[in-house]
């Protein structure tokens, strides 16, 4: 069996320019974590590049291809200020032996974002990862042999 991981694509609302952005309070202005922002952060290369380096990156746990464990994997984290990640944990895991980890050692390894924004001003800013882990069939191998016509 193959084993395949998807990235599924964050859902972007569509939100009017004049709309607040939320927050979770903190102590002060730079410990304050945005949950929705005008701005959204953008990993390098957009979707495309973050797609690219996780599956680049992502192992799918051998107990789990054993085991034909599929599903999915949330991961949530922080895009600081400066575009490093922090605050990484799983958030659901419906695969076990070891996908969770192995999504959160992932994303703690990936490139810098472009932070988000509020107000042309950069903000920490809550992100969430989902992951599709996905076993499929090894398609039969096709012969690479010529054939020769006899004549």
């Amino acid at each position: 069996m193959r084993a395949i991981t998807k990235l599924l694509l964050p859902l972007l609302l569509l939100m009017p320019m004049g709309l607040m952005a939320q927050e979770l309070k903190g102590a002060d202005a730079d410990t304050t974590i945005m949950i929705m922002v005008e701005e959204q952060p953008e990993y390098p290369g957009g979707m495309k590049g973050m797609s690219k380096d996780v599956f680049g990156n992502l192992k799918y746990p051998n107990k789990a291809k054993e085991e034909g464990r599929q599903g999915k994997v949330i991961v949530e984290f922080v895009v600081e200020k400066d575009g490093s990640i922090s605050h990484v944990k799983a958030i659901q895991d419906e695969v076990g032996y070891g996908a969770g980890e192995e999504v959160v050692r992932v994303v703690k390894n990936m490139k810098p974002f472009t932070p988000g924004k509020v107000g042309g001003k950069t903000v920490r800013t809550k992100y969430r990862l989902p992951v599709n882990f996905e076993l499929y069939e090894d398609p039969p191998a096709k012969s690479t042999k010529k054939h020769r016509r006899n004549r």
